[in-house]
């Protein structure tokens, strides 16, 4: 019952680890610089196959001109009673011209090294998803490390605590020298110098993590 018990926390644990590193992947993917680079580098690329086949297409031009006139006649109309009759009317121009390019074979060039260059652009760009993998999984797991070290050193530093605590009352009623006690001082001056290099260490190794995913919460499992 016990191994059993044992077994399904083991696998409740990596669930929970594997669920947490898929989350971080996510962030990683939606923060990451150089992933962000590299897709930015593949939109602009494909941006210019786009101007490519633009310079390849017809072009059309649309216009419009209106202008109003006014027409006088002079008649026998006008000599009986003083008037002068007009007629009014618009005069309408539209356009519309078509030009389509002749052959330029450095135009098709263009749209050839275009193609070339997102295809390769493409490629950058799933090789960067794939080593973010990689770099994600490694910062993942060197953050976890690191706080592993920490506990393990902190927990060293009280035992060593205790050690000098007890080092210090038998040294009192004359059961050890006093060299016992320097020795048992120096073991835990090393193990608070242990704690705060792991505490560097957990420190460094978040702020690799952070430089990926962006700002995340504290604590990993």
């Amino acid at each position: 019952m016990k191994k059993t018990s044992i077994s399904v926390l083991l696998l409740f644990s990596s669930a929970l680890s594997a669920q947490n590193l898929l989350k971080t992947y996510d962030l990683a993917m939606q923060n990451d610089p150089v992933l962000s680079q590299s897709l930015a580098n593949k939109m602009a690329v494909g941006e210019t196959k786009d101007q490519s086949i633009a310079r390849l297409l017809p072009t059309i031009n649309a216009g419009y001109s209106g202008s109003q006139n006014w027409q006088y006649q002079k008649s026998k109309f006008q000599t009986e009673f003083g008037q002068t009759p007009s007629n009014k009317f618009w005069d309408n121009q539209f356009s519309i011209n078509l030009v389509q390019p002749v052959f330029h074979w450095d135009m098709w060039v263009q749209l050839s090294q275009s193609e070339k260059q997102i295809a390769q652009a493409d490629a950058s760009y799933l090789a960067e998803q794939q080593n973010l993998i990689l770099r994600t999984t490694s910062a993942y797991f060197d953050v976890l490390a690191a706080q592993d070290d920490l506990t393990f050193s902190m927990s060293q530093m009280k035992t060593i605590a205790r050690q000098l605590e007890q080092a210090q009352q038998r040294f009192e009623v004359g059961l050890i020298a006093i060299t016992d006690v320097y020795e048992a001082q120096a073991g835990y001056d090393q193990s608070r110098s242990d704690v705060i290099a792991a505490e560097n260490n957990v420190a460094n190794a978040k702020e690799a993590l952070r430089v990926i995913i962006g700002p995340y919460s504290s604590e990993l499992n």
